[in-house]
């Protein structure tokens, strides 16, 4: 963006007004410029909650959730997806990609939310622009499949982003876990990074219900063949799926695979990979709290 050129004779007091406001507008467009760089193409919030969520959030604006179909390209530095709303599918163009970026696989339940993080990114005027969310859950880890460490924590916590921002707007609410529910994850370890004690992150695409059978049940992604392979699902089984509430009964009506058949692909694929190392640096984002409404409850 071109810088504006001063003007060797002094101006008048409309001109010097003109310009300031000039540079005003300057400063404006290079502010976003910035933010889009940073942050990405940010998809404002994105598909469903329960309705006393939004009752109780009257300002909540939602957008839907970003599509499946969109595999996205490597960005060219590190990309941290904990609070990212574009799913970045390039990760899981197969298994393999998907547990060197992803190297700590774990079964775990969702017990709380802990928290709701809101993130501020300075800006070149000085002021700070607020970004998406992170919501932060504790998990109780019942079973670990792969990790490039002899051990995980027994407890640890898990943010993504999404969640209510402090404006009350709605970032991602239908990408969330569902509190009390068990999932296979996919993990990045994010302690050093954010400077707090085992903390995780992975992305919602990464995520896969456990149904009472001890199946993985299909999280609408399958189509990208990482977490086809994981699931065993295909884009020509979710020909079909539907949009509104009948999602979540149709995607558990695919369930096959058993966590102990995913945990022997997951294993083999763990020792054919070199799993990338997790961020050492501590975010330079601050971090404020942000107000966090009641999540809803598995049934």
């Amino acid at each position: 963006m071109a810088a504006l050129v001063c003007l060797s004779e002094a101006p008048t007091t409309a001109h010097a007004h003109g310009e300031m406001e000039m540079r005003d507008v300057e400063s404006r467009l290079q502010a976003l410029l910035v933010v889009l760089v940073l942050l990405g193409t940010l998809a404002v919030g994105c598909g469903r909650s329960d309705e006393s969520a939004h009752s109780s959030s009257p300002t909540a604006s939602l957008a839907p959730t970003p599509s499946p179909s969109s595999e996205g390209t490597p960005p060219d530095g590190p990309q941290f997806d904990e609070s990212s709303g574009t799913p970045p599918l390039w990760q899981a163009k197969s298994l393999d990609t998907l547990v060197s970026r992803y190297p700590i696989v774990l079964v775990g339940t969702i017990n709380r939310l802990v928290a709701t993080h809101q993130q501020q990114t300075l800006m070149p005027d000085g002021s700070q622009l607020s970004g998406p969310p992170i919501s932060v859950y504790s998990v109780t880890v019942q079973r670990q499949i792969a990790s490039p460490t002899a051990t995980i924590p027994t407890s640890l916590l898990f943010g993504q982003g999404g969640g209510y921002d402090q404006s009350g707007t709605a970032w991602w609410l239908d990408t969330l876990p569902t509190l009390g529910s068990t999932y296979l994850f996919f993990l990045q370890d994010l302690s050093q990074f954010r400077g707090e004690a085992n903390y995780y992150s992975g992305p919602f695409f990464a995520r896969f219900a456990i149904d009472k059978e001890n199946r993985i049940v299909p999280n609408g992604w399958d189509a990208t063949p990482g977490i086809g392979a994981v699931s065993g699902a295909s884009s020509d089984s979710l020909a079909g799926i539907p949009t509104g509430a009948g999602k979540e009964a149709f995607l558990r009506s695919l369930a096959h695979i058993s966590i102990d058949e995913a945990a022997r692909t997951i294993g083999e694929a763990a020792g054919r990979v070199t799993p990338m190392p997790p961020p050492t640096r501590i975010a330079t984002p601050t971090i404020a709290p942000a107000p966090a409404p009641a999540a809803s409850t598995a049934p």
